[in-house]
């Protein structure tokens, strides 16, 4: 999980792991939540800008 969605997690309290020590569905939730976000912005854009913004949405959550 990316660090900056796990500290936001942890801090809404929310977190929860699995026997293995990984994240439960918590992740994919914020991860769907990145991409729709950055999508709102690049499909309400239109020039090169709405991109990168996208862009920057995604890295900063470390969602591809």
């Amino acid at each position: 999980m990316n660090e900056r969605i796990r500290e936001l997690a942890r801090q809404s309290g929310i977190i929860k792991y699995d026997s293995d020590g990984k994240a439960s569905e918590v992740e994919r939730f914020a991860e769907l939540i990145v991409m729709d976000c950055a999508s709102i912005v690049y499909n309400n854009s239109d020039d090169e800008q709405g991109e990168s913004l996208s862009r920057l949405i995604l890295d900063s959550y470390g969602v591809e």
